[in-house]
């Protein structure tokens, strides 16, 4: 039967066997053309077969193993070389298309020989696809567990990046994640197991029952499509948020009582007036399944005192409300520990010469304090006081008069407890 004369109108299909299930994409492909469904040169997409819907026309398709890797954007293997097209079309092979590590070959004659004769050299193909999925898959669980593993004992800890990028993006991204290694687990384990059965055997099931495990497959797809999409989608939504710095509001403009002290409660009888010295002043807040209140804020400003004397400095503080006490104390330690490590030292070297911890009166209320001097020279405290938790770091320029720790300590004490 000609190529040509088959109606070129298009039908999709979802796929309903796994990549790398050789057997049951071959049975597959052939059934589909005793129904009039002929696999399209447009190959696939998307989880998807693009056939070419025709006259029902049995074609035998086959898969060969690429000899070596294909990288996404390489389009220099799509097509076997001319040497492997004339073997494979002097036994009656025509080549259709390729999917990843395979080529797709179909016939229509019965009495040809297979594109593979010697079961060693094809399952030494097979070994071929499968050592490279062993390196993807090494590659993508160094990516997805032991570098976020190195990022936490860098001091990044899970928390804060959890809270920060959003728990729902970051259990969405998780999922993902395990889901591929699952997926990677799974090619790796059948391409070996049809490995050693040709060896052993010595031939190919061409007629598999695709049927028996279709169902299961397809959910497993539209589970895993939905899932980028779910992932996606909050990616743009936290992304388009960044670019526009929806959350950031300039203090000139936030007309609201934050829930924690500012400078203006350190120095309620002085007079206050902001004095922003690279950037405006500004907070940011947003929301989180584990913290339903987060802020940032940062604040310049110049006090006079009551005696004449006046206070300059910047305020930076890091804000959450959790939902539970545990959350907060967890923050807590990983704000603590970050601070105990040069993050600009991949080595994780203990800063002994920058980091000291700073006497705290035992009388604030909380049920949690801890004051140092963190790398930058700043007095930084920590309060949790049950879900609460609040860093502040207080810098105060050197021609003015700084004010006592245990002054400004206490106001911060007493807004977790209000």
């Amino acid at each position: 039967m000609s190529e040509q004369t088959r109606d070129p109108r298009h039908v999709w299909r979802i796929v309903p066997c796994l990549p790398y299930d050789v057997e049951g994409m071959e049975s597959w492909l052939t059934d589909q053309s005793e129904r009039g469904l002929h696999l399209s040169r447009d190959g696939f997409f998307a989880g998807f077969a693009i056939f070419e819907k025709g006259v029902p026309h049995r074609w035998i398709y086959r898969y060969e193993a690429l000899q070596k890797a294909a990288g996404v954007l390489d389009t220099s293997v799509d097509i076997p070389d001319a040497e492997a097209l004339e073997i494979s079309e002097e036994y009656g092979w025509k080549f259709v298309v390729r999917r990843g590590d395979f080529y797709i070959y179909r016939t229509d004659r019965t009495d040809t020989r297979e594109l593979n004769t010697d079961p060693d050299v094809h399952a030494l193909a097979l070994k071929a696809v499968e050592k490279r999925l062993r390196s993807t898959f090494h590659t993508t669980f160094f990516w997805v567990v032991i570098y976020p593993l190195l990022g936490h004992l860098d001091g990044d800890g899970i928390l804060r990046p959890v809270i920060t990028l959003g728990t729902g993006f970051c259990l969405a991204g998780a999922a993902l994640s395990v889901w591929i290694l699952i997926d990677l687990i799974v090619r790796i384990v059948h391409l070996s197991k049809l490995r050693k059965r040709l060896k052993v055997e010595g031939y190919l099931d061409h007629r598999k029952n695709w049927q028996k495990s279709a169902l299961r497959n397809h959910v497993l797809r539209i589970s895993q499509i939905v899932l980028i999409i779910v992932w996606f989608c909050i990616l743009l939504s936290r992304f388009g948020s960044a670019i526009m710095e929806e959350m950031k509001v300039t203090l000139t403009d936030y007309d609201k009582e934050p829930p924690f002290a500012t400078f203006a409660d350190i120095c309620p009888a002085g007079e206050y007036e902001e004095d922003p010295m690279f950037e405006p002043n500004y907070i940011i807040e947003w929301s989180d399944w584990l913290s339903h209140y987060n802020a940032e804020w940062f604040e310049c400003a110049k006090m006079t005192l009551p005696d004449g004397s006046f206070v300059n400095g910047t305020l930076y503080i890091d804000y959450h409300e959790t939902r539970a006490p545990f959350l907060a104390r967890g923050l807590a330690r990983e704000y603590h520990f970050k601070d105990k490590i040069d993050e600009f030292n991949w080595k994780n070297h203990w800063i002994e010469d920058d980091y000291q911890e700073l006497p705290l009166p035992d009388d604030l209320g909380v049920d949690y304090a801890i004051a140092y001097m963190d790398w930058l020279h700043f007095p930084t405290v920590i309060l949790v006081e049950e879900g609460r938790i609040i860093k502040v770091r207080i810098h105060f320029y050197q021609q003015s008069n700084a004010l006592p720790m245990e002054e400004w300590v206490r106001v911060f004490a007493d807004s977790l407890q209000r």
